[in-house]
């Protein structure tokens, strides 16, 4: 495994933070920051988070279609074999984001817990 870099340590961090005070679109922008200056397989994951919180956006604002198809994005980019470890293993995130796509599918705004 590589070791991160010190953009991706540092917005990750900052948009989990904010994140888990269900502060959504804050860790959209902050996790946006680092997409711009990381690259591989830390721009990906983070690319995965920032399509997960968009589509969190659209399903409360009633767009559906632009829900479904960026939780489909977020699945298959967190599913690309370059995207590196986050902090912990990734199988439990990807276990949130599935059942967050479940509840994006239905319709259903939810505030999804991250994996502990």
């Amino acid at each position: 495994m590589s070791e991160r870099s010190a953009a991706f340590t540092a917005c990750f961090d900052r948009g989990l933070q904010q994140f888990r005070a269900g502060e959504y679109a804050e860790a959209h922008e902050t996790w946006e920051v680092g997409w711009k200056t990381t690259t591989g397989g830390e721009k990906q994951l983070l690319q995965a988070l920032i399509m997960w919180t968009t589509a969190l956006h659209h399903v409360r604002r009633g767009n559906q279609v632009g829900a479904d198809k960026l939780m489909a994005a977020a699945l298959a980019r967190l599913a690309a074999p370059e995207v590196p470890p986050a902090p912990y293993p990734l199988e439990p995130l990807r276990e949130v984001l599935r059942a967050s796509a479940a509840e994006v599918a239905a319709g259903r705004a939810h505030a999804p817990a991250w994996p502990t």
